[in-house]
């Protein structure tokens, strides 16, 4: 049954890799979302409800971000997220590790709110990719490393191609 799961971590690696083909941005949000969903029944089948609150609170992070409701998309909505995100693994505490997500996921808002392409994709490879990957590692999400590997490629070449350029959102 192990391997079920593992492949709906896969089916979401997917779905968020081919989410960065989507231009428009709240279409982006939604099949993000969508993934995120699937690796909240990922991470409750292999035993990480630590990952799997993160990414049902990222779920409800996209709704926010997705609001007309200036409230929902305000700086006090951003830090009672980062909060959400920092204090939900005391509720679901196995081990240290559980709180890694959690930070990963505070500076991920931060920087989402931010409203800059650069700073986000310095903060995803610098930060929050790595700190996944360290949980994934030991709760052995294979799909989980792999996405976060994918995430900070994406990152890296996304700063690469845009070195010479003042471009900061996208």
């Amino acid at each position: 049954m192990d391997i079920i799961w593992q492949i709906v971590g896969y089916m979401a690696m997917i779905t968020i890799i081919l989410s960065f083909q989507i231009k428009n941005q709240k279409a982006l949000i939604v099949v993000q979302a969508a993934a995120q969903i699937m690796f909240v029944v990922h991470y409750i089948m292999i035993g990480s409800p630590s990952g799997a609150v993160q990414n049902f609170l990222s779920v409800v992070r996209a709704l926010f971000l997705l609001s007309g409701n200036r409230r929902l998309r305000s700086n006090a909505a951003k830090y009672f997220i980062m909060s959400l995100f920092l204090l939900s693994p005391i509720a679901v505490y196995k081990n240290i590790a559980d709180f890694l997500p959690g930070i990963a996921m505070a500076i991920n808002t931060y920087y989402i709110w931010s409203m800059s392409g650069k700073k986000l994709r310095i903060a995803q490879a610098a930060a929050v990719s790595p700190l996944w990957i360290a949980y994934n590692i030991v709760n052995v999400s294979l799909p989980g490393v792999f996405t976060e590997l994918f995430n900070i490629s994406s990152s890296v070449i996304y700063l690469i191609r845009t070195r010479h350029t003042n471009k900061s959102d996208g």
